[in-house]
C-alpha cells in the first residue's frame, strides 16, 4: 500500500508492504504544527510551522485483532537544534494523525482487542531504551510517542544494548564502517502492551552490509541501505 508524500526535498513516498490487506487506504494528515513546541529544550531560536510530509496510519486485522499501524520518517540530524525543534512539531502532527485514525468509525465500531504499532525512521534517540553508544535525545519525540494509548513499549528493549544500533553514519568520510561512534539507533518500533507480550524474537539484521555515499569513489558502499532493518516476530 502506497501513501504519496509531499516531501519536496527528497521526493520520497511512504509505503506499507504487508500480506494482510489494510482495512482502508493509508491515511496522512495534511496539517502543520507550530515550532518551537512549548517547553522545547532543542536550543533553537527558529520559529514557524511545519507539516509531517512522510507518515501514514492504517488498520490491519490479524487473527481478529485490530492493529493500527502508524509509520513515519521524521527530519534527520538528531541533535541539530533547528532540526530538533522542527521534528518536535512534525511529531505533534503525527500524533494528531494517529488520534484521528483511532477515533474514526472503525475504532468506534471495533469489538475486543485493539492494538497500536508506531514505527519508522524517526531520526532521533530513545532516552528510555538507550542505544549501543548511550545516545541521549534533545527532543521529546520518543517520549511523546511512548505515552500514546496508555504507554507504548519499545521492541529494542528486548535486544542487548551492545546490539542496539540501526544506522551507520560515516562521520569521517573514509567509506568504511568502523562501528563505534558511527553506529546509533534512530529507527524505532513501539507497540501496545498487548502486542509486546506476544513478542517471540527481536533481531536487528546486522549481517547486511550498510550503504553510504562514498565521495572518494563517487559510488555507494553497497546497494542496500545505511539503516539495518529491525525484525520482530510475534506469537499468534
Amino acid at each position: 500500500a502506497l501513501c504519496v508524500a509531499t516531501d519536496t526535498y527528497t521526493g520520497q513516498n511512504v509505503a506499507l508492504i504487508t500480506r494482510l490487506d489494510p482495512l482502508s487506504s493509508l491515511f496522512r494528515l495534511d496539517e502543520s504544527s507550530s515550532y518551537p513546541v512549548t517547553g522545547s529544550l532543542c536550543g533553537s531560536s527558529y520559529s514557524g510551522k511545519t507539516g509531517c510530509s512522510k507518515h501514514f496510519v492504517t488498520t490491519l486485522n490479524a487473527s481478529n485483532i485490530l492493529i493500527d499501524v502508524a509509520g513515519v520518517h521524521f527530519l534527520s540530524r538528531p541533535t541539530d537544534p533547528g532540526q530538533c525543534t522542527r521534528r518536535e512539531a512534525q511529531c505533534q502532527t503525527f500524533i494528531k494523525a494517529i488520534n484521528n485514525r483511532r477515533s474514526n468509525y472503525l475504532y468506534a465500531q471495533s469489538q475486543g482487542q485493539r492494538e497500536l504499532i508506531v514505527a519508522g525512521d524517526m531520526n532521533d534517540y530513545d532516552g528510555a531504551t538507550r542505544d549501543v553508544n548511550n545516545n541521549k535525545p534533545t527532543s521529546r519525540v520518543l517520549s511523546w510517542l511512548s505515552q500514546l494509548q496508555g504507554g507504548l513499549l519499545s521492541a529494542a528493549s528486548k535486544v542487548d544494548q551492545a546490539d542496539r544500533f540501526t544506522n551507520w553514519w560515516d562521520r569521517n568520510g573514509d567509506c568504511v564502517d568502523e562501528a563505534g561512534k558511527e553506529h546509533s539507533s534512530i529507527d524505532h518500533m513501539l507497540m501496545t502492551k498487548g502486542l509486546f507480550k506476544r513478542i517471540r524474537q527481536v533481531k536487528i539484521k546486522h549481517d547486511i552490509k550498510p550503504a553510504d555515499f562514498c565521495s572518494r569513489t563517487g559510488e555507494p558502499t553497497s546497494l542496500f541501505s545505511d539503516h539495518w532493518p529491525t525484525i520482530v516476530t510475534f506469537e499468534t
